[in-house]
């Protein structure tokens, strides 16, 4: 063949492999988006005195802050149920069947929320924490995999920004719940703990349609946007030009090794490292559902501002989306076990002390917040290094099961 065809084929490589990576960026940006909208279960904390407020006042008056901790609990335990089979459906009808399922889920559980606050707590946690949990169940493992299947030789840094962008849902979400809800700061009642004003607590089932209709307008771009790499998007050799089939064959060849990994569900329960992540994701769920239920339920009875404590809500779900993807490529250069092990290290000891840093005067407050943050910050860890870790130990082609197995562990926190 002559020169300038050999030329001109490559140059065609080229490009394919620029529209490819172009492909992979957008199909990320639609899962970050998704992700986003799906993140909106971070505000929970900041949403449950405000629910338990109207529901106690307007519906069940027996029921009392403690119960809060049902609207993450049972979300969480829906995820962790809808995960693995998300996976397992993914290998019969596609991906797309699935996303959009998962998003209507999210969207109409907060429009379905503004009707069934008024129906009792049972009817609204299978709203607000059913539905919307089964929502994020079906997609989050899911979305992972499609993400990290672009760029197979940055998982960590694709992970990172793909659960950054799950926290990022409470950095702008939260503090658009207290704008519709309490614009005016006004404090809760001292004695009863709760919300008593009377227009504060006829804002917030509107909040759910406003919230339903942001969440359901970003899904919508998600969904158009979203999708896998193609099996066939390696461009072939090229039979005329020896340099650019080399090339080809190694980077072929680079990709085979990190897929030649992969754990089938069934093998998964004989190998030693699914127990080992089962158990760090059940050590960690456990506390994470009590903070995240009631981070701003605890903090009201010592520093009982709303503004305030909503601002800490805000300011950790921030650390916690920007140390995500600090995270990510810290996985990729020094592999998943020594951070996961120094994270939890310091997860522990903050968790130990957290009941006594409020009881410092004058910057028991303060101090509140930043070991909120702090909190936040390892369990952003965890749920990078996780994901990242399955991936690595597993392998990517049976990723969105396996990590849906080791999410069952949630299951467990509440049996």
């Amino acid at each position: 063949q002559s020169p300038s065809k050999a030329l001109w084929r490559r140059d065609v490589s080229m490009n394919s492999r620029a529209l490819d990576t172009l492909a992979g960026i957008v199909a990320i940006f639609g899962s970050v988006f998704i992700m986003f909208t799906l993140g909106h279960f971070y505000t929970v904390g900041n949403m449950s005195p405000y629910i338990m407020s109207y529901l106690r006042k307007n519906v069940q008056p027996h029921l009392k802050n403690s119960d809060a901790v049902w609207l993450s609990a049972g979300s969480l335990a829906c995820q962790g149920i809808a995960m693995p089979l998300s996976g397992l459906l993914l290998l019969k009808i596609g991906f797309r069947i699935i996303i959009i399922c998962s998003c209507m889920l999210t969207s109409f559980g907060l429009f379905l929320s503004y009707l069934s606050i008024n129906a009792g707590f049972g009817s609204f946690i299978f709203t607000y924490a059913i539905m919307v949990g089964t929502g994020i169940g079906s997609s989050y493992g899911l979305l992972l995999s499609i993400g990290a299947s672009w760029f197979p030789k940055h998982g960590g840094l694709v992970v990172g920004l793909l659960v950054s962008g799950f926290c990022a849902g409470a950095i702008i979400l939260t503090p658009v719940q207290t704008a519709l809800i309490n614009p005016d700061n006004i404090p809760i009642n001292y004695q009863t703990q709760m919300f008593e004003d009377d227009e504060l607590l006829q804002r917030i089932p509107r909040a759910f349609l406003i919230l339903g209709g942001i969440l359901a307008s970003m899904q919508l771009i998600g969904c158009l946007t979203v999708r896998p790499r193609p099996t066939n998007s390696i461009p072939p050799p090229d039979e005329s030009s020896v340099n650019a089939e080399a090339k080809t064959v190694n980077s072929a060849s680079s990709v085979a090794l990190e897929m030649e990994t992969s754990v089938s569900p069934r093998k998964l329960f004989k190998m030693l490292n699914l127990y080992i992540f089962w158990g760090v994701m059940l050590l960690t769920l456990i506390p994470f559902t009590l903070v995240s239920s009631a981070m701003k339920i605890v903090g009201q009875k010592t520093f009982p501002d709303d503004v305030f404590l909503s601002i800490v809500v805000t300011v950790s779900a921030a650390f916690n989306a920007a140390s995500r993807v600090l995270w990510g490529p810290l996985g990729d250069s020094l592999s998943f076990k020594l951070p996961l092990c120094i994270n939890n290290f310091f997860y522990c000891a903050l968790l130990i002390t957290f009941p006594f840093v409020s009881v410092v005067s004058a910057a028991g407050r303060y101090l509140y917040a930043i070991w909120m943050i702090l909190m936040f910050i390892c369990i952003g860890g965890n749920f990078v290094l996780l994901p990242f870790g399955v991936s690595r130990a597993f392998g990517q082609k049976y990723f969105a099961i396996n990590y849906g197995i080791v999410f069952t562990a949630v299951v467990r926190v509440f049996m």
